[in-house]
């Protein structure tokens, strides 16, 4: 898998928090990179560094050997990212059962996330999960998507529902969810 060139805000907020991962586990962006090769998947602290920045997003493969080395879990870092991105915009509800279920190689950080997600989850009211576009956002960056091609994809499948705007999101009249480039405008 390759990363992608990206000045997203998604990108920008995935980095911010592997650049905070990496500062609070103390490495140096060098010893990132001894650590990425020793895992056998080469990297640059050049690479690095782009990651950071959220110039260039990170491979589905490399979060996860990131998530290792900072102990802690993908879901953690994307949630992260999630958070500090929060601000008013569609919500969604995803279906944790069938996304566990999706065949589609591209979508497989959505199905391993998921997988998380089912695995701890403590009772049956925890199977689906509320999202909202920022974490969708996410979500496509990873799977190398745009957020209109993912929310397609997993439309298609019956994984996710629409489930309304909030806030000052746009208020569609047909009931159709808005696309990536009609919400959050004034």
């Amino acid at each position: 898998m390759t990363d992608h060139n990206t000045t997203t805000p998604v990108g920008r907020a995935l980095g911010r928090v592997l650049r905070q991962l990496r500062s609070t586990n103390d490495m140096t962006q060098e010893q990132v990179v001894r650590a990425l090769d020793e895992a056998g998947m080469q990297a640059t602290k050049s690479s690095v560094g782009s990651w950071e920045n959220g110039t260039r997003s990170v491979s589905v493969d490399r979060l996860w050997q990131l998530a290792a080395i900072y102990y802690t879990t993908p879901s953690e870092i994307v949630a992260a990212a999630e958070r500090s991105m929060a601000t008013p915009g569609t919500s969604w509800t995803i279906s944790l059962e069938a996304a566990t279920q999706l065949p589609d190689l591209a979508l497989s950080p959505v199905r391993k996330w998921a997988q998380t997600r089912v695995k701890n989850a403590l009772t049956a009211d925890d199977r689906t999960v509320r999202v909202d576009q920022p974490a969708l956002e996410v979500m496509a960056g990873l799977c190398g998507l745009t957020y209109d091609q993912l929310t397609a994809r997993l439309l298609d499948r019956s994984v996710l529902r629409w489930t309304g705007a909030a806030c000052n999101a746009v208020q569609h009249q047909d009931g159709q969810p808005p696309t990536g480039d009609q919400t959050n405008q004034d």
